[in-house]
């Protein structure tokens, strides 16, 4: 988005007058006539508090000026054009003349003084036999489009999901736009992202900076700036902000978010946002001795006979998107499923919620169970493999998304993907106790029987 403001400014001046005996002044050889010199300058910063905002960022090598004269009433307009700000004029009646000074990007044959870069304008009175110096303190010119340049830099060991800024001309602020981690640049102990903003109309902005740790914390914003920028015609400002480790707001983490579980080592969160659970991110509740966690890849593992829990240390969600890579079971029998909506009324046996599962047991098919006082219940929706062409001899990817009561689940195979159920609403299936249909909770995996099950990689997206 780009932003439409347009600043007229006042023109701040400084005359400075001088008699026949001040050092400013002197009689000219022709007393009928006065002189008058011209010097222009312009605030080089803004003077607030944040980054180093340039006012403007011009090369002053590269600009030329033009000083023009007008007296109405002797119908008189001198023009004068000059590479630097200062310009003498002899020869001019006494009166009231007006001053106008304009920069522009040279050389001068060039310049486009329809679009100048600075401006600035004062009357000023010429007296007979008298010298007269004024300076014209220069502002952005009313006309034509600038930039902005953005370079933000932080601790390299601070999480920061994505930059965000934002741009408020007269009160009328901007979307937040937002640069994610991908395009983050980490050198030296330190990890920068840099905006580059044309097309801008010149004037005063407040531009407003925040580093974004994600949506899975609790702590999500972890820095704020904010500060003046001017925007002058074809002129790009720069703006930037070094974020010290104080900077950053420190608060305890709550006990039970995502973030704190991310704190005890036991998810990972990803620059994506999603989440990974590491070796010790889950409650081992029946028979552990079957069940591994890789701790360099969270691959999962079943093996050996009888019913194996895997819980995960997490917050109780109602919407979230599971995507399970690489599910393998090695051999005719057993199958493994996925509880989600999970509780534990009275531990890890006495559990509560649903699962789906892929059941080799029951003849190759999808299943979904209701889970109630740690029972499960009969299927009350059943998918056979040969209705969709699974081969459950090969991976399998199972992307679920669960949203309170609805359902979608997709099934990915040799990069084909078939869609089996697809928002189904739980709670009006048949064979289910709708009093005790559950629409939050954790999720886990089980496996049963003696098929040994693998799962390359679990990981959950949370809803933006």
């Amino acid at each position: 988005m780009r932003p439409r403001y347009a600043f007229s400014i006042a023109i701040l001046l400084s005359l400075l007058f001088a008699s026949c005996t001040s050092p400013l002044a002197s009689v000219t050889g022709n007393s009928d006539t006065g002189t008058l010199s011209v010097s222009a300058a312009g605030r080089e910063t803004d003077g607030q508090i944040g980054a180093s905002t340039v006012f403007p960022d011009i090369d002053r090598e590269f600009l030329v000026y033009r000083f023009r004269l007008r007296n109405d009433d002797a119908g008189q307009d001198l023009t004068g054009i000059a590479g630097d700000a200062a310009q003498e004029f002899t020869d001019l009646i006494p009166g009231a003349w007006t001053v106008e000074v304009v920069a522009a990007v040279g050389p001068a044959a060039e310049a486009d003084w329809d679009v100048p870069v600075l401006a600035g304008q004062t009357p000023v009175q010429i007296r007979a036999g008298e010298r007269v110096q004024i300076v014209v303190l220069m502002q952005v010119a009313d006309s034509g489009r600038g930039g902005l340049d953005i370079l933000v830099s932080w601790p390299e060991d601070e999480v920061v999901a994505a930059l965000e800024y934002r741009l408020d001309a007269d009160g009328s602020a901007d979307e937040w736009a937002r640069v994610s981690s991908s395009f983050f640049l980490t050198m030296d102990g330190a990890t920068s992202a840099a905006v580059s903003l044309r097309d801008l109309l010149p004037g005063d902005y407040i531009l407003t900076i925040r580093l974004d740790a994600g949506e899975s914390r609790e702590l999500r914003y972890r820095a704020h700036a904010e500060e003046v920028v001017h925007i002058a015609p074809g002129v790009v400002t720069e703006a930037g902000f070094v974020l010290s480790a104080g900077e950053f707001s420190r608060v305890p983490i709550a006990p039970g978010t995502w973030e704190f579980f991310e704190q005890e080592g036991q998810i990972i969160i990803n620059p994506d946002g999603s989440i990974q659970f590491t070796d010790s991110g889950y409650r081992y509740v029946m028979n552990e001795q079957f069940i591994s966690v890789d701790p360099d890849t969270y691959a999962i593992s079943f093996d050996g006979s009888g019913e194996k829990r895997l819980f995960a240390e997490m917050p109780d969600v109602s919407r979230i998107r599971v995507e399970i890579r690489g599910a393998f079971i090695a051999g005719s029998n057993g199958g493994w499923g996925l509880f989600f909506h999970a509780e534990e009324p009275g531990g890890g046996q006495d559990v509560a919620g649903w699962t789906l599962q892929v059941d080799r047991g029951l003849g190759d098919q999808v299943v979904l169970r209701q889970w109630t006082r740690g029972r499960e219940r009969d299927p009350f929706l059943r998918i056979a493999q040969a209705a969709h062409g699974i081969d459950w001899t090969e991976p399998l990817d199972v992307n679920v998304d669960i949203d309170g009561f609805a359902l979608r689940v997709e099934l990915v195979q040799a990069g084909a993907t078939t869609v089996i159920i697809d928002e189904a609403n739980l709670s009006t299936m048949p064979n289910v106790v709708a009093g005790q249909a559950r629409d939050s909770g954790f999720l886990g995996l089980r496996s049963w029987a003696d098929a040994p099950v693998t799962i390359d990689e679990l990981r959950l997206i949370l809803p933006n």
